[in-house]
């Protein structure tokens, strides 16, 4: 179990379209080498998701390349108004089989739910906590686990920040003026 928070200082709606538009999550998760999104309701409120890491390689040691299947649904104004939360977990389905030569990860729950604020500088900023339970199956050493768990989820945010404001100043293929599904006010 992991749990971590952070404020990140962009609009809550910027870090929803980062984090579940398939096409931007492709260009800035750089370990994501695989994302397909189906099932998506129009509002991003519900789609199947699939992803596929790059391992890392660790000195001589091989490690395969885990994937994902993963049941997404998004919750705007839970637990309160104005919030935002993603709530994921492992599924099975027939389109997406278990492929040979990856290990298929199994999620119990990975949860992220976004707060909007203002920073110490009065600026639109969003509290953000993610809590996850994942076994990423197969055999691997278990210093290789614990150096990934101790790095991966940080990480994670400060490419998340760095995505969000990327996003904001209009550097991926979607632009934030593409956007008409902005759930709440200006972004």
């Amino acid at each position: 179990m992991f749990r971590a928070r952070t404020t990140i200082p962009v609009n809550i709606h910027h870090i929803r379209q980062t984090c579940t538009n398939v096409n931007i999550r492709k260009q800035w998760e750089t370990i994501l080498y695989d994302m397909q999104g189906v099932d998506l309701q129009k509002d991003l409120s519900y789609m199947l998701t699939y992803y596929c890491y790059r391992s890392p390689k660790i000195g001589f040691l091989g490690i395969t390349d885990r994937d994902f299947l993963l049941s997404q649904e998004v919750w705007w104004d839970f637990p309160e108004p104005g919030m935002y939360t993603s709530y994921m977990r492992s599924v099975e389905d027939e389109r997406f089989p278990v492929l040979k030569n990856k290990v298929r990860a199994t999620c119990h729950v990975m949860c992220l739910v976004c707060k909007p604020t203002v920073n110490e500088k009065g600026e639109v900023a969003t509290e953000a906590m993610l809590c996850t339970n994942i076994d990423i199956n197969g055999l691997i050493p278990k210093f290789a686990v614990n150096l990934g768990a101790r790095t991966a989820p940080t990480q994670w945010f400060n490419d998340c920040v760095k995505a969000c404001n990327m996003f904001k100043e209009g550097k991926f293929s979607v632009k934030p003026e593409d956007i008409t599904d902005w759930r709440y006010g200006e972004f």
